[in-house]
């Protein structure tokens, strides 16, 4: 079992290398979201957080048939763009945004990657009054 302690290390130590190449991530996360039919504008971009390296925006279009549907579709994305040697997400439902954590990396720990990927605005203040009527009240940000 991996510790906090040489997560946080791993991250660290990857995040300062100079010859680490984040393009390629970005852009392969960036694709996993364009894909999905039921987002629309997708931005993926670098953190001002010191514990992410990147953050991405997503803009909800049409289609999703609920929060947990939303849910779902970040999770199916995200599948597409970690690295399977090791990743941990995750998930909260939000009043504002369904937001994603994440962390990934190859099993030498020579890539690793953290960050977060919001999901918000157009049909999402509608999936969260009828999630909020059929379950209980969202938690704000």
């Amino acid at each position: 079992m991996v510790s906090v302690d040489e997560i946080a290390g791993l991250i660290l130590s990857s995040r300062s290398t100079p010859n680490h190449p984040p393009h390629a991530f970005t852009d392969d996360l960036q694709t996993a979201l364009q894909n999905v039919s039921q987002f629309g504008k997708v931005v993926v971009h670098e953190s001002e957080n010191h514990l992410d390296a990147f953050h991405a925006n997503v803009t909800l279009d049409e289609g999703a048939r609920s929060l947990q549907h939303v849910v779902e579709l970040v999770q199916q994305a995200w599948v597409t763009a970690n690295f399977p040697d090791f990743q941990a997400t995750s998930v909260r439902i939000l009043r504002d945004r369904v937001l994603m954590r994440f962390v990934t990396a190859d099993e030498d720990g020579s890539f690793c990657f953290t960050g977060s990927i919001s999901v918000s605005g157009g049909s999402y203040a509608d999936l969260c009054v009828a999630f909020e009527r059929d379950f209980f009240a969202l938690p704000a940000a």
